[in-house]
């Protein structure tokens, strides 16, 4: 068994797949998304466990917002800004779990 983390940006009530690497370029600076300069995005990070590349079980999921400066780059999260953890609604993990079990992820 394995872990890996999935994640998800809402783009108007729908659910677009963010590669690991590329949340992870975001986070350290070396990628931005000029498309999101000045906004504030909501992003669902998904920890899944799985056997043999497909999903068993998504451990936890939570949501963050990601707030983008005007050059579309990533603004680290501090203590008592946005970027702080929230739960998802009952919709959001229904549409999440969905998006896992279709795909097959893991």
């Amino acid at each position: 068994m394995g872990r890996t983390v999935v994640c998800f940006m809402i783009e108007k009530s729908r659910l677009r797949d963010m590669t690991r690497r590329r949340a992870g370029r975001l986070r350290n600076g070396e990628k931005s998304l000029p498309e999101y300069a000045g906004t504030t995005q909501r992003v669902i990070r998904v920890f899944i466990e799985h056997k043999n590349q497909k999903a068993t079980k998504i451990i936890e999921a939570r949501g963050y917002d990601y707030r983008f400066d005007q050059q579309g780059r990533l603004i680290p999260y501090q203590e008592g800004r946005a970027g702080k953890p929230w739960r998802l609604s009952e919709q959001e993990w229904i549409r999440v779990g969905a998006r896992i079990w279709s795909c097959g992820r893991g």
